[in-house]
Formats: C-alpha cells, sequence, structure tokens
C-alpha cells in the first residue's frame, strides 16, 4: 500500500484486526499502522463503529482502551475526535470517568455527531446497556463492511 489514500475498507479492517492482536501480544502497533487506523476511521464511519466495536472481537475493555490509549500517544491530532469519543464509550461502558475525553473531542470538533449522540445515551443509559447496544451493532457493522471491503476510503 503506497498511501492511506490506497487505502480500501478490507485493507483497514484487517489493519484493526492485525494491530488490535499485535498490541495485545507486545503492548505496541506500528507507526504506520496507528496512522492509517486514525486516518481510516477519521474518514469513514463504519470504520469507526468498526473500531467501536472492538470488544465485541474477544478484546477486554481494558485492553482496548490501552490500544487507543497507545494510539492517542503519537496520532495526528486533527483526526483524534473519532479516537477520543471511541475511548469515552468503552470508559463509560467500563464505569470510568469518561468526561475529558468526550469533552477534548467536541473541543476538537462541536459537531461531531458520534459525540453529541454520546453525550445524549450518556445520560440517559447505563453501562450495561450500553454494552448491550455495542454487541448488537457490531455483527451489522461487519456484515455491512463485507459488502463496502473492495470500496476505497475517502472524505
Amino acid at each position: 500500500m503506497e498511501s492511506n489514500k490506497d487505502l480500501t475498507v478490507g485493507q483497514a479492517v484487517k489493519l484493526i484486526d492485525n494491530a488490535i492482536s499485535q498490541f495485545a501480544k507486545t503492548g505496541k502497533v506500528d507507526r504506520d499502522s496507528m496512522d492509517s487506523i486514525t486516518y481510516a476511521v477519521s474518514l469513514d464511519v463504519k470504520l469507526r463503529d468498526y473500531l467501536l466495536g472492538l470488544p465485541a472481537e474477544g478484546y477486554s475493555l481494558e485492553q482496548c482502551k490501552l490500544f487507543l490509549n497507545h494510539i492517542l500517544l503519537l496520532a495526528n491530532q486533527d483526526e483524534i475526535h473519532p479516537l477520543l469519543t471511541i475511548l469515552s464509550a468503552w470508559e463509560f461502558e467500563s464505569g470510568d470517568e469518561y468526561k475529558s475525553h468526550l469533552a477534548e473531542a467536541l473541543s476538537l470538533e462541536p459537531d461531531y455527531s458520534l459525540a453529541l449522540l454520546l453525550t445524549r445515551v450518556f445520560a440517559s443509559y447505563d453501562s450495561l446497556s450500553m454494552s448491550t447496544l455495542r454487541k448488537k451493532l457490531h455483527p451489522k457493522v461487519r456484515v455491512d463492511l463485507e459488502g463496502m471491503k473492495d470500496l476505497l476510503i475517502s472524505a
């Protein structure tokens, strides 16, 4: 792959899967993968939703939170609002403090739809409901992504 601009949806899913697997084994993710994941989820809502559903792929919420925190350390700051929003969702689900990451996402992108939605969800649901919702949605996201796997990610 020559650049992120040549990245297909299917390649991005494999990249996310490989990166979380690598992180689970070593505690590290290579810089190119971090950059590509950040790019992909900032442009594609389904890939963002796939990343949000990673705990349904057999990873613990704690592993997922550590994974995103690792990526956030070196990520392009112009593209991190989706990552911060996902992290806040996982923190909410874990019963951790989630408001600072959500507030940071909204400060970077005040009209970011997922952050605005989660603001309402967090006020209305408990962490168990959030977990149930994620578990129901993730298989549907996987099916949608399979049908889009050959499409290039684009703005």
